[in-house]
């Protein structure tokens, strides 16, 4: 189950997005924050201010850890479909060895509310339609 409705937003870049997150977290912080970005991954239409607020959900959750990896992957084989028409999709997965269980909850409560579908095993990851126009 992948976003029930068409995300709506402005056209960004996914990376921008990501690496202004790691940012702000990393601030005041000694955790090493690795990347690994897909490079293929085109510009997408999304609410920027929903999915900067959870994804800094998802790094408070795994704020007890030295290193967090992000991870920003195209889904070889899958799609969506809005309007009849066929939508490649994305993640972008941040892993950790300890993940707060307690924030997780929330975090979930606050994805059905935004309309990511988050999915825990091993790290957290939302999956995002690529919707580029």
């Amino acid at each position: 189950k992948l976003n029930i409705k068409k995300p709506e937003g402005e056209l960004i870049n996914i990376f921008t997005i990501t690496d202004l997150c790691i940012s702000s977290n990393s601030i005041t912080s000694n955790i090493n924050y690795t990347k690994d970005y897909d490079p293929t991954i085109s510009e997408i239409i999304v609410d920027s201010n929903k999915l900067i607020k959870f994804l800094n959900r998802m790094y408070d959750c795994v704020q007890d850890n030295e290193t967090i990896n992000t991870k920003v992957f195209y889904r070889v084989g899958e799609h969506i479909k809005f309007d009849g028409k066929k939508y490649g999709i994305f993640s972008i997965s941040i892993n950790a060895k300890n993940i707060d269980k307690e924030k997780v909850y929330e975090l979930e409560a606050i994805g059905e509310k935004y309309n990511f579908h988050l999915e825990i095993s091993g790290g957290m990851t939302i999956n995002i339609p690529m919707i580029t126009a």
